[in-house]
């Protein structure tokens, strides 16, 4: 009887213990979805984060000699597609569209050994975020993110072989920041501010972020130029930390995700990779072209949310040229 009735059970049992695996299986591969979802998100979330800090914008001074003096003016730009709204998402910041990005640099250098040179600067980094209205009750709001910088720099500087040159430059710079998120009304489907900030601070409509950093930066570059110097291509390697000295929150309503990780992110590493092409004149005058990736290191990884470019113009208002006479060689 045995060996007539255990085989008929034997597809049942193969049956059953396969509807188990399957279960396992399926359970597996939901799970493994949420949390890829979840990691996602989070993913997602820093890496808008990483848009909110200062970017540093490349220069060189790899051709700097002795009692020259240098004033420059930079602007750069971040290039957006890559930082788009989630029409899915659950939060308002996750919904929201970057819709500018620059920054701006005054500097002034002067070179008071042919392979030091010291200088000073002020920078504003600007960002605008759109955030749309996620009921018909809310009205549209817009979170803009300001950086106040003064920087102290130090470079040394040397060239070896007939057209090769390299640096190494530290910067210390203190950083003012303010975040707020304004509430706007739309006529004829343009946004507009709807009353001055003021008015909404006991409304608990925006949110604000007052803090100040401390900022340490260490840039490498190497660089290669023609015979008359005229062109300059340049790589270079910029590495900063950014440490919070103090936070105020002020009704933290449109960024509450940010307040969240501005608190428990008090200290931040940023890598910045670039490529610089310049052309001197022979007199004053210099002009320069770069690209950029900034990249933030935040819980371990590396996020790189845009792409950047920029352009500097350069006036050189004592020892104007290039390269150094003759007898500036010998002084």
């Amino acid at each position: 009887m045995r060996g007539v009735i255990a085989p008929k059970l034997y597809p049942a049992l193969f049956f059953f213990k396969n509807m188990k695996i399957k279960h396992i299986f399926v359970s597996s591969i939901l799970s493994l979805i949420c949390i890829a979802q979840a990691i996602a998100q989070d993913n997602a979330l820093l890496k808008r984060y990483a848009m909110f800090s200062p970017s540093h914008i490349p220069t060189s001074h790899a051709l700097a000699y002795r009692w020259q003096m240098r004033i420059d003016f930079s602007n750069q730009f971040f290039i957006k597609q890559s930082v788009r709204p989630k029409t899915d998402a659950q939060s308002n910041f996750m919904a929201s569209k970057l819709t500018r990005c620059n920054d701006w640099r005054l500097g002034l250098s002067l070179t008071p050994w042919n392979r030091i040179t010291l200088g000073t600067a002020l920078s504003i980094s600007y960002r605008k975020w759109f955030y749309a209205s996620p009921t018909f009750n809310d009205v549209d709001k817009a979170a803009y993110i300001t950086h106040y910088m003064i920087e102290l720099f130090g470079s040394f500087h040397d060239t070896f072989g007939e057209r090769f040159a390299y640096e190494t430059r530290y910067t210390f710079y203190a950083n003012d920041v303010d975040i707020t998120s304004n509430p706007l009304h739309t006529i004829n489907n343009v946004a507009y501010h709807s009353t001055p900030l003021s008015s909404h601070r006991y409304l608990g409509e925006y949110g604000d972020l007052k803090g100040a950093m401390l900022c340490h930066s260490v840039t490498g570059g190497l660089s290669m130029f023609n015979k008359n110097r005229s062109l300059q291509g340049t790589i270079q390697l910029n590495a900063e930390f950014m440490h919070y000295l103090k936070q105020k929150y002020i009704f933290p309503y449109m960024l509450s995700e940010i307040t969240q990780l501005t608190k428990q992110d008090r200290g931040r590493l940023f890598l910045m990779p670039a490529i610089l092409c310049a052309w001197h004149a022979p007199k004053i005058f210099s002009i320069q072209l770069h690209v950029g990736l900034p990249m933030a290191v935040i819980k371990g990884n590396v996020y790189a949310p845009c792409p950047s470019w920029g352009i500097q113009l350069s006036f050189r208002t004592i020892k104007t040229g290039r390269r150094p006479t003759p007898t500036e060689i010998n002084e």
